[in-house]
């Protein structure tokens, strides 16, 4: 019979960010209790606050920690399959690259978008340009060689089929074929 932190352990959910997670610890500055920090806190504080009202190009509030592209995505599962479906409004699919190395898929991209308008007179031209990389940690039971990308209306759908625990291999997925 299971132990209680047995069963809890068996209903956790599988993260799909323990890289991303490490990733973003190894970049943060570690704080002490000294003014000069103090003063650095407070000031980032206020630069968060002041650029919380301004969007950025996939919609997440502009604090100066999200000011980095960063897609969202959604993780759904079957009993067959994995599916992946990461938002990439304006990003063409030629700039989108999906690698998997050791069960981390990597989906990077970079965003490069202009528009202008000539209207009575007026001219007006926005561009909105950014590189973003989200890095997913595969469950053992992903099937590495069962992956398929594909772009649709901004939305990028990745399909990992299921199976049983094999060793990884490393390749480039390609999206659409």
């Amino acid at each position: 019979m299971k132990s209680t932190a047995e069963k809890r352990l068996s209903l956790k959910p599988w993260n799909w960010f323990n890289r991303e997670a490490d990733q973003h610890k190894s970049t943060s500055l570690t704080r002490h209790n000294d003014p000069l920090t103090s003063m650095h806190d407070q000031l980032d504080r206020m630069f968060d606050r002041f650029l919380a009202d301004f969007p950025t190009p996939f919609g997440n509030s502009g604090t100066l920690e999200t000011m980095i592209l960063r897609p969202q995505l959604d993780i759904a599962e079957s009993d067959k399959h994995y599916t992946v479906a990461v938002e990439v409004p304006g990003v063409n699919e030629d700039d989108i690259d999906i690698t998997l190395e050791q069960n981390l898929l990597t989906i990077s991209g970079e965003k490069k978008q202009e528009s202008s308008k000539d209207e009575n007179g007026f001219h007006k031209v926005e561009r909105s340009y950014g590189s973003f990389q989200r890095v997913l940690n595969l469950p053992d039971d992903a099937d590495s060689n069962d992956i398929k990308a594909d772009v649709k209306k901004g939305v990028l759908k990745i399909r990992i089929g299921r199976s049983k625990p094999d060793k990884a291999t490393s390749h480039r997925i390609p999206i659409g074929r």
